[in-house]
Protein backbone atom coordinates (compact mmCIF):
# COMPACT_ATOMS: atom_id res chain seq x y z
CA UNK A 1 0.00 0.00 0.00
CA UNK A 2 1.80 3.30 -1.45
CA UNK A 3 1.93 6.24 0.92
CA UNK A 4 -0.37 9.37 -0.16
CA UNK A 5 2.72 11.82 0.78
CA UNK A 6 5.30 11.98 2.51
CA UNK A 7 4.44 12.78 5.94
CA UNK A 8 2.44 9.91 7.02
CA UNK A 9 5.12 8.46 9.54
CA UNK A 10 5.10 11.79 11.48
CA UNK A 11 1.25 11.75 11.74
CA UNK A 12 1.94 8.15 12.67
CA UNK A 13 3.97 9.12 15.34
CA UNK A 14 2.12 11.83 16.55
CA UNK A 15 -0.05 11.27 19.51
CA UNK A 16 -3.21 13.31 17.98
CA UNK A 17 -4.59 16.51 18.37
CA UNK A 18 -6.72 16.91 20.62
CA UNK A 19 -10.51 17.65 19.93
CA UNK A 20 -12.93 18.94 22.36
CA UNK A 21 -16.25 18.93 20.32
CA UNK A 22 -17.73 17.11 17.54
CA UNK A 23 -18.20 20.65 15.49
CA UNK A 24 -14.50 21.16 16.24
CA UNK A 25 -13.95 18.15 14.64
CA UNK A 26 -16.08 18.74 11.76
CA UNK A 27 -14.92 21.48 10.93
CA UNK A 28 -10.43 20.10 11.06
CA UNK A 29 -12.46 17.44 8.34
CA UNK A 30 -13.84 20.41 6.16
CA UNK A 31 -10.34 22.13 6.03
CA UNK A 32 -8.55 18.28 5.21
CA UNK A 33 -11.26 17.46 2.31
CA UNK A 34 -9.95 21.01 0.79
CA UNK A 35 -6.05 19.93 0.88
CA UNK A 36 -6.66 16.28 -0.38
CA UNK A 37 -8.90 17.59 -3.78
CA UNK A 38 -7.78 14.42 -5.02
CA UNK A 39 -9.02 12.00 -2.62
CA UNK A 40 -11.80 10.79 -0.12
CA UNK A 41 -11.81 10.98 2.95
CA UNK A 42 -12.38 7.56 4.99
CA UNK A 43 -11.99 7.30 9.18
CA UNK A 44 -12.24 4.60 11.79
CA UNK A 45 -12.66 5.08 15.02
CA UNK A 46 -10.97 3.14 17.98
CA UNK A 47 -10.76 3.62 21.70
CA UNK A 48 -7.12 2.91 21.98
CA UNK A 49 -4.38 4.02 19.61
CA UNK A 50 -2.52 0.99 19.21
CA UNK A 51 1.21 1.70 18.67
CA UNK A 52 4.66 -0.15 18.25
CA UNK A 53 7.17 0.53 21.00
CA UNK A 54 8.44 3.20 18.94
CA UNK A 55 5.47 5.22 19.39
CA UNK A 56 3.94 4.63 16.05
CA UNK A 57 0.29 4.23 15.36
CA UNK A 58 -0.93 0.75 13.35
CA UNK A 59 -3.75 -0.11 11.38
CA UNK A 60 -3.25 -3.27 10.63
CA UNK A 61 -6.79 -5.68 9.49
CA UNK A 62 -7.04 -8.26 11.75
CA UNK A 63 -5.12 -11.17 10.16
CA UNK A 64 -2.06 -9.50 9.93
CA UNK A 65 -2.24 -8.10 13.50
CA UNK A 66 0.58 -9.50 16.26
CA UNK A 67 4.10 -10.83 16.29
CA UNK A 68 3.31 -13.76 13.33
CA UNK A 69 4.93 -16.21 12.41
CA UNK A 70 4.47 -18.30 8.91
CA UNK A 71 2.73 -21.26 10.20
CA UNK A 72 0.42 -18.89 12.28
CA UNK A 73 -0.12 -16.60 9.54
CA UNK A 74 -0.97 -19.69 7.13
CA UNK A 75 -3.67 -20.89 10.41
CA UNK A 76 -5.17 -17.83 10.10
CA UNK A 77 -5.71 -17.75 6.47
CA UNK A 78 -6.69 -21.06 6.51
CA UNK A 79 -9.23 -20.13 9.30
CA UNK A 80 -10.46 -17.90 6.82
CA UNK A 81 -10.25 -20.13 3.54
CA UNK A 82 -12.96 -22.19 6.06
CA UNK A 83 -15.24 -19.67 7.25
CA UNK A 84 -15.74 -18.25 3.78
CA UNK A 85 -17.05 -21.32 2.86
CA UNK A 86 -19.04 -22.21 5.52
CA UNK A 87 -20.48 -18.75 4.88
CA UNK A 88 -21.14 -19.78 1.44
CA UNK A 89 -22.73 -23.52 2.52
CA UNK A 90 -25.08 -21.69 5.12
CA UNK A 91 -26.14 -18.87 3.22
CA UNK A 92 -27.76 -21.14 0.23
CA UNK A 93 -30.84 -22.26 2.70
CA UNK A 94 -31.47 -18.74 2.91
CA UNK A 95 -33.79 -16.89 -0.68
CA UNK A 96 -31.99 -13.65 -0.02
CA UNK A 97 -31.45 -11.16 -2.62
CA UNK A 98 -27.20 -10.51 -3.43
CA UNK A 99 -26.38 -14.00 -1.79
CA UNK A 100 -25.54 -15.03 -5.02
CA UNK A 101 -23.26 -12.13 -5.97
CA UNK A 102 -22.06 -12.43 -2.91
CA UNK A 103 -20.67 -16.46 -3.22
CA UNK A 104 -18.74 -15.24 -6.14
CA UNK A 105 -16.32 -12.64 -4.89
CA UNK A 106 -13.88 -12.97 -2.76
CA UNK A 107 -13.83 -9.48 -1.79
CA UNK A 108 -17.46 -9.25 -0.80
CA UNK A 109 -16.84 -12.74 1.30
CA UNK A 110 -13.90 -11.17 3.46
CA UNK A 111 -16.09 -8.01 3.74
CA UNK A 112 -18.84 -9.30 5.11
CA UNK A 113 -16.86 -11.54 7.53
CA UNK A 114 -14.99 -8.85 8.78
CA UNK A 115 -17.86 -6.74 9.44
CA UNK A 116 -19.94 -9.26 10.96
CA UNK A 117 -16.41 -10.33 13.39
CA UNK A 118 -16.63 -13.86 12.34
CA UNK A 119 -12.83 -14.40 11.69
CA UNK A 120 -9.70 -12.36 11.10
CA UNK A 121 -9.14 -11.27 6.96
CA UNK A 122 -6.78 -9.17 5.01
CA UNK A 123 -9.30 -6.02 5.33
CA UNK A 124 -10.11 -2.83 7.64
CA UNK A 125 -13.14 -1.49 8.38
CA UNK A 126 -13.85 2.10 7.44
CA UNK A 127 -16.69 3.95 7.41
CA UNK A 128 -17.67 7.47 5.19
CA UNK A 129 -19.57 8.41 8.25
CA UNK A 130 -17.80 10.78 10.87
CA UNK A 131 -20.47 9.84 13.28
CA UNK A 132 -20.35 6.45 12.96
CA UNK A 133 -16.30 6.40 13.59
CA UNK A 134 -16.63 9.17 16.82
CA UNK A 135 -19.40 6.47 18.12
CA UNK A 136 -17.29 3.63 17.97
CA UNK A 137 -14.20 5.57 19.42
CA UNK A 138 -16.20 6.46 22.36
CA UNK A 139 -17.67 3.30 22.90
CA UNK A 140 -15.61 2.78 26.33
CA UNK A 141 -15.21 4.94 28.93
CA UNK A 142 -12.00 5.80 28.65
CA UNK A 143 -10.49 9.55 29.09
CA UNK A 144 -10.23 9.68 24.85
CA UNK A 145 -11.17 8.09 21.67
CA UNK A 146 -9.29 8.30 18.47
CA UNK A 147 -10.37 9.25 15.19
CA UNK A 148 -7.73 8.28 12.08
CA UNK A 149 -8.53 9.90 8.41
CA UNK A 150 -7.00 8.24 5.78
CA UNK A 151 -7.25 9.76 2.31
CA UNK A 152 -7.81 7.15 -0.97
CA UNK A 153 -8.57 7.56 -4.03
CA UNK A 154 -11.87 7.85 -6.02
CA UNK A 155 -13.59 5.08 -6.26
CA UNK A 156 -14.40 3.36 -9.54
CA UNK A 157 -16.63 0.44 -9.35
CA UNK A 158 -18.53 -0.85 -6.06
CA UNK A 159 -15.16 -2.69 -5.86
CA UNK A 160 -12.26 -0.61 -6.87
CA UNK A 161 -8.41 -2.26 -7.57
CA UNK A 162 -5.83 1.05 -7.57
CA UNK A 163 -2.63 -0.62 -9.03
CA UNK A 164 -0.84 2.67 -8.88
CA UNK A 165 -1.75 3.05 -5.29
CA UNK A 166 -1.64 -0.62 -4.32
CA UNK A 167 -4.74 -0.35 -2.97
CA UNK A 168 -8.40 -3.12 -2.84
CA UNK A 169 -11.18 -0.27 -1.66
CA UNK A 170 -14.55 -2.39 -1.19
CA UNK A 171 -17.92 -0.22 -0.70
CA UNK A 172 -19.57 -3.01 1.23
CA UNK A 173 -23.03 -0.46 1.39
CA UNK A 174 -23.43 -1.08 -2.45
CA UNK A 175 -22.36 -4.35 -2.88
CA UNK A 176 -23.55 -6.48 0.03
CA UNK A 177 -26.75 -8.45 0.25
CA UNK A 178 -29.51 -6.08 1.50
CA UNK A 179 -30.28 -8.16 4.31
CA UNK A 180 -27.12 -7.62 5.65
CA UNK A 181 -27.59 -4.59 7.65
CA UNK A 182 -24.69 -3.53 9.12
CA UNK A 183 -22.52 -1.75 6.44
CA UNK A 184 -25.73 -0.04 5.31
CA UNK A 185 -26.36 1.26 8.52
CA UNK A 186 -22.41 1.83 9.06
CA UNK A 187 -21.96 2.92 5.76
CA UNK A 188 -19.52 0.51 5.82
CA UNK A 189 -16.34 0.40 3.48
CA UNK A 190 -12.95 -2.17 3.44
CA UNK A 191 -9.93 -1.59 2.26
CA UNK A 192 -6.73 -3.81 1.77
CA UNK A 193 -3.62 -4.62 -0.31
CA UNK A 194 -4.65 -6.05 -3.50
CA UNK A 195 -3.03 -10.08 -4.53
CA UNK A 196 -1.11 -10.35 -0.86
CA UNK A 197 -2.00 -12.81 1.58
CA UNK A 198 0.82 -14.89 3.07
CA UNK A 199 3.92 -13.65 1.12
CA UNK A 200 4.72 -10.01 1.57
CA UNK A 201 8.40 -8.52 1.23
CA UNK A 202 7.57 -6.23 4.05
CA UNK A 203 4.95 -6.62 6.68
CA UNK A 204 4.95 -2.37 7.01
CA UNK A 205 3.23 -2.52 3.26
CA UNK A 206 0.23 -3.66 4.81
CA UNK A 207 -0.14 -0.94 7.57
CA UNK A 208 -3.34 1.40 6.58
CA UNK A 209 -1.32 4.24 8.50
CA UNK A 210 0.86 4.57 5.12
CA UNK A 211 -2.65 6.76 4.01
CA UNK A 212 -3.04 8.49 7.59
CA UNK A 213 -3.40 11.98 6.81
CA UNK A 214 -4.83 13.15 10.26
CA UNK A 215 -5.21 11.72 14.02
CA UNK A 216 -7.57 13.24 16.27
CA UNK A 217 -7.79 12.45 19.86
CA UNK A 218 -11.34 13.29 21.12
CA UNK A 219 -12.14 13.97 25.02
CA UNK A 220 -14.97 10.98 25.81
CA UNK A 221 -17.10 13.37 27.93
CA UNK A 222 -20.87 14.57 27.94
CA UNK A 223 -19.89 17.89 26.47
CA UNK A 224 -18.55 16.13 23.07
CA UNK A 225 -21.64 16.31 21.11
CA UNK A 226 -23.19 19.50 22.01
CA UNK A 227 -26.40 20.16 22.09
CA UNK A 228 -26.65 19.77 18.34
CA UNK A 229 -25.19 16.03 17.62
CA UNK A 230 -25.68 12.49 19.41
CA UNK A 231 -23.69 9.55 19.34
CA UNK A 232 -25.81 6.28 17.56
CA UNK A 233 -27.23 4.13 19.27
CA UNK A 234 -25.51 0.53 19.77
CA UNK A 235 -29.29 -1.02 18.48
CA UNK A 236 -28.75 0.98 15.31
CA UNK A 237 -25.21 0.13 14.77
CA UNK A 238 -25.83 -3.38 15.87
CA UNK A 239 -29.50 -4.15 14.18
CA UNK A 240 -31.84 -6.58 16.35
CA UNK A 241 -33.63 -7.40 13.13
CA UNK A 242 -30.69 -8.27 11.02
CA UNK A 243 -31.05 -11.38 9.07
CA UNK A 244 -27.46 -11.99 8.09
CA UNK A 245 -26.54 -11.87 12.35
CA UNK A 246 -28.81 -15.31 11.85
CA UNK A 247 -26.27 -16.80 9.30
CA UNK A 248 -23.26 -14.98 11.31
CA UNK A 249 -24.55 -17.21 14.27
CA UNK A 250 -25.00 -20.15 11.77
CA UNK A 251 -21.04 -20.10 10.70
CA UNK A 252 -19.61 -19.23 14.37
CA UNK A 253 -21.35 -22.36 15.30
CA UNK A 254 -19.61 -24.41 12.49
CA UNK A 255 -16.35 -23.07 13.58
CA UNK A 256 -16.64 -23.88 17.07
CA UNK A 257 -17.90 -27.79 16.19
CA UNK A 258 -15.03 -28.05 13.40
CA UNK A 259 -16.27 -27.34 9.84
CA UNK A 260 -18.51 -29.48 8.47
CA UNK A 261 -17.48 -32.40 11.07
CA UNK A 262 -20.38 -35.14 10.15
CA UNK A 263 -19.41 -35.33 6.72
CA UNK A 264 -15.77 -35.50 7.16
CA UNK A 265 -16.43 -38.47 9.24
CA UNK A 266 -18.82 -40.04 6.28
CA UNK A 267 -16.08 -39.23 4.07
CA UNK A 268 -12.92 -40.72 6.39
CA UNK A 269 -15.13 -44.04 6.94
CA UNK A 270 -15.48 -44.45 2.98
CA UNK A 271 -11.62 -44.01 2.26
CA UNK A 272 -10.97 -46.50 5.55
CA UNK A 273 -12.91 -49.22 4.15
CA UNK A 274 -11.28 -48.68 0.92
CA UNK A 275 -7.35 -48.70 2.00
CA UNK A 276 -8.89 -51.86 3.68
CA UNK A 277 -9.93 -53.29 0.62
CA UNK A 278 -6.99 -52.35 -1.85
CA UNK A 279 -4.58 -53.62 1.30
CA UNK A 280 -6.19 -56.88 1.08
CA UNK A 281 -6.42 -57.61 -2.36
CA UNK A 282 -2.70 -56.09 -2.87
CA UNK A 283 -0.02 -58.84 -2.86
CA UNK A 284 2.74 -56.96 -1.44
CA UNK A 285 5.24 -57.68 2.03
CA UNK A 286 4.35 -56.18 5.13
CA UNK A 287 2.57 -52.96 5.69
CA UNK A 288 2.52 -50.51 3.00
CA UNK A 289 1.68 -46.60 2.62
CA UNK A 290 -2.12 -46.85 0.77
CA UNK A 291 -0.97 -45.46 -1.92
CA UNK A 292 2.11 -48.31 -2.52
CA UNK A 293 -0.77 -50.58 -1.65
CA UNK A 294 -3.16 -49.08 -4.75
CA UNK A 295 0.10 -48.75 -7.01
CA UNK A 296 0.88 -52.49 -6.60
CA UNK A 297 -2.37 -53.84 -7.66
CA UNK A 298 -2.68 -51.38 -10.56
CA UNK A 299 0.77 -53.28 -11.90
CA UNK A 300 -1.87 -56.23 -11.87
CA UNK A 301 -4.96 -55.01 -12.54
CA UNK A 302 -6.16 -52.95 -16.05
CA UNK A 303 -9.30 -51.33 -14.13
CA UNK A 304 -6.72 -50.23 -11.41
CA UNK A 305 -4.61 -49.19 -13.66
CA UNK A 306 -6.97 -47.01 -15.47
CA UNK A 307 -8.06 -44.71 -12.48
CA UNK A 308 -4.90 -44.58 -10.48
CA UNK A 309 -5.09 -40.49 -11.28
CA UNK A 310 -9.05 -40.45 -9.71
CA UNK A 311 -7.51 -42.22 -6.78
CA UNK A 312 -4.60 -40.06 -6.10
CA UNK A 313 -6.83 -37.15 -6.63
CA UNK A 314 -8.91 -38.40 -3.75
CA UNK A 315 -6.33 -39.60 -1.33
CA UNK A 316 -4.53 -36.20 -1.67
CA UNK A 317 -7.80 -34.85 -0.86
CA UNK A 318 -8.14 -37.00 1.84
CA UNK A 319 -4.32 -35.85 3.43
CA UNK A 320 -5.61 -32.45 2.83
CA UNK A 321 -9.02 -33.18 5.18
CA UNK A 322 -6.84 -34.61 7.72
CA UNK A 323 -4.42 -31.71 8.10
CA UNK A 324 -6.11 -28.76 6.69
CA UNK A 325 -9.71 -29.65 7.69
CA UNK A 326 -10.31 -25.54 8.15
CA UNK A 327 -9.26 -24.96 4.90
CA UNK A 328 -11.86 -27.16 2.92
CA UNK A 329 -15.44 -25.80 2.57
CA UNK A 330 -18.90 -27.99 2.54
CA UNK A 331 -18.95 -28.10 -1.43
CA UNK A 332 -15.68 -29.75 -2.11
CA UNK A 333 -16.23 -32.04 0.39
CA UNK A 334 -19.55 -33.33 -1.10
CA UNK A 335 -17.49 -33.09 -4.43
CA UNK A 336 -14.78 -35.53 -3.57
CA UNK A 337 -17.52 -38.01 -1.13
CA UNK A 338 -19.72 -38.02 -4.73
CA UNK A 339 -15.88 -38.97 -6.42
CA UNK A 340 -15.03 -41.42 -3.50
CA UNK A 341 -18.55 -43.45 -4.33
CA UNK A 342 -18.43 -43.44 -7.79
CA UNK A 343 -14.54 -45.26 -7.51
CA UNK A 344 -16.34 -47.80 -6.05
CA UNK A 345 -17.96 -48.27 -8.22
CA UNK A 346 -15.32 -47.88 -10.89
CA UNK A 347 -13.40 -50.48 -9.32
CA UNK A 348 -16.19 -52.68 -8.99
CA UNK A 349 -16.53 -53.04 -5.23
CA UNK A 350 -19.52 -52.94 -3.40
CA UNK A 351 -20.12 -50.11 -1.09
CA UNK A 352 -22.87 -51.03 0.39
CA UNK A 353 -20.85 -54.62 1.51
CA UNK A 354 -17.64 -52.56 2.36
CA UNK A 355 -19.57 -50.27 4.75
CA UNK A 356 -21.23 -53.28 6.59
CA UNK A 357 -18.14 -54.73 7.43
Amino acid sequence: MKAVDGFYDKVAKDSGLTIHSYTELLEKIADLSYDYPRHILYFRGQTRDYTTSEGRSTLYPSIYRGMLSKELLKERFRLLDASAHALIDVSKKYSLKGISEMRKKRQILWGVLQHYEICDTPLLDITHSLRVACTFALAEENEYGYIYVLALPYLTNRITYNSEEDILLVRLLSISPPAAKRPFYQEGYVMGTPDITIDYDRKRELDATNRLVAKYRIINNKHFWGRDFSPLSSEFIYPVEDEFGHIRDEVIDLRRRGFHKDKTGDFLALWNRLEAYVREIAVVDGYVSINRAYRKHAEESLVFRAYLSKFDEIRKFRNRLVYEAESIGGEELDKFMEQLKSLYGELGINIMMRLST
